[in-house]
């Protein structure tokens, strides 16, 4: 069995985002046999341990109680959660706090973000992404939760979950869920609209070297391994020069948005804002100032593509100087 991806929810419950552990398109239907823990997203609680466990249940688990269902499921029909990012909510108004998007890979034909819901059933291996991908099973299960965002394989091939951006520096991407591909290393946004409640998603373009002028960076190793986030809510992005689980090495960028002062453009009807420094930790940083990255990496040396490798959860202390002399990774937001 293999875990993608793993973390704690602000329930303080353990979240463990589980594969789907088959040959391809999931023959043996692991993903909907709520028998089994493949393909599902488990929620177990590890303060509390049964002499007959070594986790407890929540007892507000969807499944608790019913016959022939795994209690640790939460929700169940993915295929591989490969990053999920835990939103810590707007700083003024809370809002978004604890909830969780996940990159599902797809198989053949699509990338799905998701985001988590309890009991919700997000349709591997009848579909993939939106479209049905096994035609006798389309209309044998239900009901489904949709993705809030899928993609074609023309655009990438493998997505990487990323984070909730929530830092000081930026304001511009507050509430962006920030993520990329691993495969084409395309980067993009989505935001939920207020209004509507629909997710929208943007690509982001890297901006002029007019505006990303050294040591600032406009180009990034294009293989999109994770995201992190530091203590401050500012989003770092893993990657490396190849899409390989082998490399040695990588790069480690910090992600922020190119706009440096507050002013209206009238083409977009967009304030661009600025972080102050006076209200900003992160941006106060001395020149050998260090703060620590929470990112998951996958374990070098493994055989295959990025999704055969095991995981690893690291805390990474990332020091201000170092990322001063190149790492810094900026967007043009529109």
């Amino acid at each position: 069995m293999k875990i993608f991806s793993i973390l704690f929810g602000d329930d303080n419950y353990l979240y463990l985002f589980v594969g789907d552990g088959g040959a391809a398109g999931d023959p043996e239907n692991r993903s909907q046999n709520r028998s089994l823990l493949l393909g599902k997203v488990l929620r177990i609680d590890v303060d509390r341990q049964p002499r007959w466990s070594p986790y407890g249940i929540p007892p507000d688990n969807p499944f608790v109680d019913q016959d022939e269902i795994r209690p640790e499921i939460y929700a169940y029909g993915v295929r591989n959660m490969w990053r999920c990012g835990k939103d810590r909510g707007d700083s003024v108004t809370g809002e978004g706090k604890g909830r969780i998007v996940c990159g599902d890979v797809g198989q053949s034909a699509f990338e799905e973000l998701d985001l988590l819901k309890k009991g919700a059933n997000y349709g591997w291996n009848a579909l993939e992404g939106m479209s049905c991908f096994r035609t006798e099973l389309c209309d044998t299960i239900g009901p489904v939760e949709d993705p809030i965002h899928n993609y074609p394989h023309s655009m990438g091939k493998s997505v990487t979950g990323g984070h909730f951006y929530r830092g000081c520096n930026s304001p511009n991407l507050n509430g962006f869920y920030i993520y990329g591909d691993f495969m084409s290393g395309k980067l993009w946004r989505l935001m939920e609209n207020r209004i509507t409640q629909e997710w929208e998603n943007v690509e982001l373009q890297m901006c002029t070297s007019s505006m990303c002028r050294p040591p600032l960076q406009s180009t990034y190793e294009t293989s999109i391994i994770s995201f992190g986030e530091d203590e401050d809510g500012e989003v770092y992005m893993v990657s490396t020069s190849k899409a390989s689980s082998a490399l040695p090495y990588g790069k480690v960028y910090r992600i922020v948005d190119p706009a440096r002062s507050v002013c209206f453009d009238e083409k977009v009807n967009v304030f661009f804002r600025r972080g102050n420094p006076d209200n900003c930790r992160s941006a106060r940083h001395g020149m050998y100032d260090t703060h620590r990255v929470n990112t998951t990496l996958y374990r070098h040396g493994t055989s295959g593509g990025q999704h055969s490798g095991m995981f690893a959860a690291l805390s990474l202390h990332v020091q201000s100087s170092i990322v001063a002399m190149g790492t810094l990774l900026l967007f043009a937001l529109f």
